[in-house]
């Protein structure tokens, strides 16, 4: 067996992760960050990849290891995905949609009928629309979602959160 690990910046994450608790109701939209550190271990415990790296470590060796960001593999998908093709010992292959970005976390947006049509029966937004790929309409209709959907405000995170996450 072998094991594909993909870490993301920590800080990023628990506030990634905060904000997809809030969004999923598991937090009351207003409880603020400091609060919700305190209360919920599990936002810590996500990002602490050397205890998850360690419990691994007891199954697996280090050459059965696979260890990237997602950072990297955002800004490096093709030479990411080679690299842990050629580390599972596939042969190699095309990938599909390389650029689409999947996340199915993000709730559809409600769109009213009058806007439905407009933006349906519109000729110049049809003929912008043919002329954009499908996975960059993607990635706008994510973004847009994003600006809507979410409080754009970061949370603070302080230097005790820092040291803390240094510590692990």
């Amino acid at each position: 067996f072998k094991l594909l690990y993909i870490l993301r910046n920590p800080l990023k994450r628990i506030v990634s992760h905060f904000r997809h608790m809030k969004a999923s109701g598991r937090l009351p939209k207003d409880t603020p960050f400091g609060v919700a550190l305190k209360r919920e271990a599990r936002l810590l415990d996500v990002s602490r990849y050397m205890r998850q790296i360690r419990w691994y470590e007891r199954y697996f060796s280090p050459e059965d290891f696979f260890l990237t960001t997602l950072e990297r593999l955002g800004l490096e998908p093709e030479t990411v995905l080679s690299e842990a093709v050629d580390f599972l010992g596939l042969r190699d292959f095309s990938f599909k949609n390389i650029h689409r970005h999947y996340n199915s976390s993000n709730s559809h947006l409600e769109v009213s009928p009058l806007m439905q049509s407009f933006l349906s029966s519109n000729r110049v937004l049809q003929a912008l629309r043919s002329q954009i790929p499908l996975w960059y309409r993607d990635r706008i209709k994510e973004w847009v979602r994003y600006l809507i959907l979410t409080d754009r405000a970061d949370p603070e995170v302080t230097a005790e959160l820092r040291n803390q996450m240094l510590q692990e």
